[in-house]
């Protein structure tokens, strides 16, 4: 292994972000001497050639969160929207008990209902 992808920009990666990921608690338990069997044991960014691939990332992301985004419209937004509208019921339930007995309505009362 010479080389190592890393999520970052091409541009901050040449910018500094190669001194500044010798931060990240892996990469320095890598330079820890235990890790010399496997070429660990100094910098990551001396001994590796580091690429950023952020941009590409960033590309793939974006169709995930698509996807997600879809699915959670499609899907849990109807499921949500029927909770939600329990939810509101059994409040609007505990506020006429309340109302009705002479009591006070307090939030706690009203997320027990809800609960």
């Amino acid at each position: 292994l010479t080389r190592l992808a890393l999520p970052l920009s091409a541009s901050a990666l040449g910018g500094g972000a190669s001194t500044a990921i010798e931060t990240w608690p892996l990469v320095q338990a890598f330079a820890l001497q235990e890790f010399s069997d496997i070429g660990g044991g100094r910098f990551l960014s001396a001994c590796k050639q580091l690429k950023g691939v952020g941009d590409e990332l960033q590309l793939i992301l974006r169709e995930a969160d698509a996807f997600g985004l879809k699915w959670l419209a499609s899907e849990e937004a109807p499921r949500l929207g029927s909770t939600w509208e329990a939810v509101e019921a059994e409040i609007d339930a505990a506020v006429s008990r309340t109302h009705n007995l002479g009591g006070t309505c307090s939030e706690a009362g009203l997320g027990e209902a809800a609960l």
